[in-house]
Parts: C-alpha cells; structure tokens; sequence
C-alpha cells in the first residue's frame, strides 16, 4: 500500500511538471496482485481526470506512437468519449506497447469509463515486469498533449531506460516466451521455477510439468547425454542401423591428417560439444583447409573435435514432438550478391539492415555477424571484407546454416519423404526424447534415400524454435504443440473468511496426504508444513501449486485481502464463504470462476468442512 501511494505521488509530481491538474489529474493508483473484478490477471489500475482535447483521438493517438516508436492496438471508444477515457485509453494502451516491446510477450490493457466522466484503467503485471516506468512515460506523454506542453526527451527517455534495464531481469529466454505466449492462449497457468528465465512450469501440482526452453522434466538423462555429445549421437545412429556420415574423433593434439584415409574428400570439422554452428567448417576439400579449419575450430583451450564425411546437400531441421514429425525446415546458409561496385562488407551491411529490429518484424532471420567464423570464410575462399563481387556472384558467407548464424529457413513439412519421417520418429523414440530437433543433410528430402542418399547428423534435445517461425509456421501453434495435453489444473477450493477465524478454519480442513492448504501466513501439504517465512500470501500459494505431490488445493483467505490484493488463483472449484457476502463486483467475480459458490448465513466456520471427492 505505501509503495503504490508513493508511486501515485510520483506519477501525480510527474504529470504536473507538463499539464495543470485541471488539464490532467491522475486520481488513484491501484496494485492487484492477482484475479479482481477488473482484469482476470494481475494489474496495475490507476483513474484519470481529463479535460477534453480538440484533437481527435486518431491524431492523439499518431502522437503517442511517433512519442514512443510502438503500434498501439485498437481501440474501441463511443463517438462521445469523455477526454478522461481517451487519456486513460491512451497511457494504458501505449504502456502495455511498451512492455509488450521490452518483453517479447502481448501485453493486456483495459479501460472502464464511469458515469461522472472519469475513467478506469488498467495495464496487466505479467511476469513480474515493472509497468511503473511504462506507465509514468505515456501518463506524462498524454498530459503534455493535452495540455499543449511540448515534453523533452530527457523525462521519458529516463523512464523507458529504467523500464528496460527492469524488464531485463523479467524477460523470458526466448523460447520459454514460445511456451508462455501458448499457455495464455490455451487459459493454462503458468509459474517461473527457480528465478530464470527459461524455465518455467505449467499448469498446477500433479498436472504440472517444468519445461527448460522446449525441454521437459519428462524427458531423461540419458537422452540429454546422447544428444548433448555429438560423438553419442553419431554410435548411436550407428548401432540403430540409421545412414549417418563416417566420422572419427579427434583428440587436442591429434594429427587430422590421419582421419582422410578414413573420411576422405570433402569433409566437416567440428567440435564435438558446440551448438549453434560455433566452429564448424563444411566442405573441406585440401589437406591446407584441413589444418585451418582444425585450428580454427579448435579453440583455447583446445577442444575436441570430430571429423566427418560431407554429405552433399541441405541441411534440414526435422522437429518431432511426442513421437511425431510436427515440421520440417530446410536450412540454407547466408548469401550475398555481388553488384560489380559494393564490398563485401557493404553488402551484408545491406542485407543486415532488413534484419535489425523484433524478430517478428525480420521474419525471425538473424543479422550476419563479422566475427571469426565469417573472416575464417572469407580467407578459405581468397576473400576479404573489402572484397568487391562481380556482377551477380553468390558468396555463401558461412559453412554452417543456423538460422542463428544468418541462415534462411523454408518449410518443407510437407515434402519430407515417408521412410525419413519414420526414421526420425523412431529415432526420438528411442533415445527418449518427447521433444527432440534432428538434423538430416539430403540433396532432396522429398526423394527415397534408397536412391539420392542422405543421412542423419545429429540430435538436439533443446531445439530453437525461431527456426519454425522463420519457416512461417505459428508462434501460437509450435508452444501448443510443445506443451502437449499433459499440462492442466488441479481442483482448487476456496474458503473465504474472517481473519479472526483462519485458524479454525484450517483446523477443520482434512490432512490427506496428497492435499494441500495455503493461507496469508503459512501453508502444509497433507499435513505436513512447508517453510513459508519470508513468502508473501501470493507466494505461498505458488509455492504449493509448484509441488507435483499435490492433488487438490484449499486456501483460505480473508475478504480484506481479496478486495485489497485480488485472487491467487482463476479458477476454482467451490467457494465457501464464511463471511459477509462481499460486495461490489466480487461476488459476481466468485460466481464466475467457481463452479460453485456455498455461502454460510454464520459468520463463524464449522470445525469440519467436508472434502469433495477429487
């Protein structure tokens, strides 16, 4: 409560620095931690007073987006829209652009306007992230419009630095944002595990289940190990009896001479724990490019290394999810073309520019690095950076075709040949993994490898996703697919009371063993209590929501600590309210979240509050 009243004392200071209160009065500030009769999420709400402005709100909001370099989403208003529900349209819809930017993830926003012209607004509290800088900035920006104040850089730029350097500490590994983004499409719940960012868990108690970028705690060891060493992977596609290219390991300090009789022309170096493309050299062709590509990939300290025959063809992504080929991509490494006049430097210098920004608006294709695996290519092949091209010349820029690396990607899911879609299944299967991106080189992926050849080149147990985006499929449908059916909710009970009677309330609760039960200051798991100091009540009922040992959930919490705080939770089971009925709009809200909602005319518990059956 203090800190939200300090935060509306420096908002309100803020705003007055560019409009009078009579142009512009932000009169409350409110912080719900969970579900309220506003959102069905944590927000931030606040109420704006607001004079008229005579601008319309299409050219209000043009200003508020050259303001801030963002979009803002539609926004539904009545022709008559009081100034006080444009402006608070528009500091929430520009806040929650702003988030949406520095998080990679949609952010919810919403206005309700009241009869005495003021309005509502709320932003959502996703992930964490501090919506206070985003709010500040465009509350400030809406003021100085309205009141005819030209605002300075300096004010908002300070605010958008703080938000960013925030938000940084909130902002999901990519892929994690994958699975977030297709949790809240689903109305699947979701909790951060451990304080990373990339992992997560979804869905609640036994129903739960933890993913680490688009791995899960269902998949084993043992799968990680043979897909994280790439000399694992290559016995085992061996012994499997599946087509996979000669190789032969090479120690730190070995001769790679020795490895050609074996592999012979052209080859791939690479080393044997590298992700990413870092320090592979395809097509060697010389005992000279040998020697390089080897120091090359090498290292310091040394690394070892793995040598291996070069399939001619493309690389191509096979994804498959629980046991199924889900998509397909073939990779082709970076390319520019040659004018006749521009560098080689300026040409990818050219081709970077469509590259910069969100990976949305990029089509998810990264920029083409000057680093030492592009020098070591352009040095293999005579080149330099100030190298001039003739006149339509293609210079692949790099041997590896991450997408990472520079790479495009085309989906070719459905052109992939039957006996290489079952290969791959089965190859998933085998070693374990419900989530597992093979890579297979093939001169035509439609074709029978029985007649063009093929063959597989390793296995990755957390693959990137962005290659399926760059590849065109949805953002939405790759999380869903990697999610799965298995995450889901755990039944959720209620019991909504006094503060003077939590303790007999929860000494008339049962102690199953596989029951949990959550209150503002402590919590137990079939009787058993968890360590709870230093959590706050949200938290507490996070942190029994996060064991997988629990079957069904009761908390008990007060009705001055929803109307101030919000919900835990979004959906229930049953409420039983042994209190007055609470008023205003949080009936309403019990009535629509729970499946039933059991209200008691005493004010004082019973000692035995029955259990429903799971």
């Amino acid at each position: 409560m203090e800190a939200g009243q300090q935060f509306l004392s420096d908002v309100r200071e803020a705003v007055l620095e560019v409009a009078p209160e009579d142009r512009l009065l932000v009169e409350k500030i409110d912080i719900y931690l969970g579900l309220n009769p506003l959102a069905r999420c944590p927000i931030m709400s606040f109420q704006i007073r607001a004079c008229q402005s005579p601008l319309p709100i299409q050219k209000l909001r043009k200003l508020i987006e050259a303001q801030f370099h963002v979009q803002l989403e539609p926004m539904a208003l009545p022709p008559r829209a009081t100034g006080s529900h444009k402006a608070a349209s528009l500091a929430a819809a520009a806040a929650a652009a702003l988030l949406n930017r520095e998080l990679g993830i949609g952010t919810s926003w919403g206005v309700r306007p009241h009869r005495d012209g003021s309005a509502d607004s709320w932003i959502e509290l996703l992930l964490g992230a501090p919506a206070g800088p985003a709010l500040k900035a465009t509350m400030m920006a809406v003021a100085a419009i309205i009141g005819k104040r030209r605002l300075g850089d300096d004010p908002v730029g300070q605010q958008l630095s703080i938000l960013r350097r925030l938000c940084s500490s909130s902002q999901p590994n990519p892929m994690s944002a994958y699975l977030i983004d297709a949790a809240r499409a689903n109305d699947l719940p979701y909790l951060s595990l451990g304080r990373s960012k990339r992992t997560w868990q979804f869905g609640w108690g036994s129903r739960g289940r933890i993913f680490s970028g688009a791995a899960c705690n269902d998949d084993g060891l043992v799968a990680f190990n043979i897909a994280k060493y790439k000399l694992n992977a290559k016995h085992v596609l061996h012994e499997l009896g599946l087509p996979t290219p000669r190789w032969q390991s090479l120690a730190p300090d070995e001769d790679p001479a020795k490895a050609i009789p074996h592999i012979g022309w052209p080859c791939v170096v690479k080393p044997v724990d590298s992700s990413w493309g870092d320090g592979v050299t395809t097509n060697i062709c010389s005992m000279t490019e040998l020697h390089a590509a080897v120091s090359f990939a090498r290292g310091n300290p040394p690394r070892k290394l793995m040598i291996e025959g070069c399939e001619p063809g493309s690389d191509h992504r096979l994804m498959v999810i629980e046991g199924r080929l889900f998509a397909a991509a073939r990779l082709d490494p970076a390319t520019v073309t040659g004018d006749g006049r521009s560098s080689v430097r300026q040409l990818v210098q050219r081709l970077n520019r469509k590259r910069l920004g969100p990976m949305e608006e990029t089509g998810f294709l990264s920029p083409i690095m000057f680093d030492q695996d592009l020098l070591f290519r352009l040095q293999s092949l005579d080149l330099s950076l100030d190298a001039v091209l003739p006149n339509g010349t293609v210079l692949v820029l790099r041997s590896a075709a991450n997408r990472s690396a520079g790479g495009s990607v085309t989906d070719v899911t459905a052109q992939v040949h039957p006996k290489i879609r079952c290969w791959a299944e089965q190859l998933a299967a085998t070693i374990g993994l419900r989530v597992a991106g093979i890579d297979y080189m093939s001169e035509d992926i439609s074709r029978d490898p029985a007649e063009i050849g093929g063959g597989f080149i390793e296995v990755n147990a957390t693959p990137g996703l962005q290659v399926l985006s760059a590849a065109g499929l949805d953002r939405v449908a790759i999380g869903t697919a990697i999610l799965g059916r298995e995450p889901d909710r755990i039944p959720v009970d209620l019991v909504l009371t006094g503060s003077e009677n939590i303790d007999k309330v929860i000494l008339g609760l049962d102690r199953e063993a596989r029951h949990a039960i959550a209150w503002p200051h402590g919590a137990e798991i079939g009787g058993t209590p968890i360590a709870a100091n230093g959590l706050t009540p949200f938290e507490i009922v996070g942190a029994v929501l996060r064991h997988r040992s629990v079957d069904r959930c009761t908390i008990v919490w007060t009705c001055d600590d929803m109307c101030l705080f919000g919900l835990p939770v979004d959906r229930l089971r049953r409420t039983t309210l042994f209190c007055a009925k609470p008023g205003g709009d949080w009936l309403e809200l019990l009535e629509q979240i729970s499946q039933s909602v059991v209200t008691s005319e005493e004010t004082t518990p019973r000692m035995h509050i029955a259990a429903e059956p799971v």
